[in-house]
């Protein structure tokens, strides 16, 4: 339902905005108790995790790779 109510959404928002309009969007999709905050925590990888990320994924997509 999260990602239903983010595609709903789509790109047009952003930031403070987002945090208003997902929860919006959830309930109007029927789950009006979902609490959102928890998916705009956590902590930003860096610059140095997502390259290190990108590249397993593109390893685990070589061809031989399991």
């Amino acid at each position: 339902m999260v990602f239903e109510a983010l595609r709903r959404v789509g790109g047009k928002v952003r930031g403070d905005e987002l945090r208003r309009e997902l929860p919006a969007q959830v309930t109007r999709l029927g789950f009006p108790d979902v609490e959102c905050d928890a998916y705009f925590e956590g902590n930003t990888p860096g610059t140095e995790e997502i390259q290190a990320l990108i590249a397993e994924l593109l390893r685990s997509h070589e061809p031989g790779a399991k």
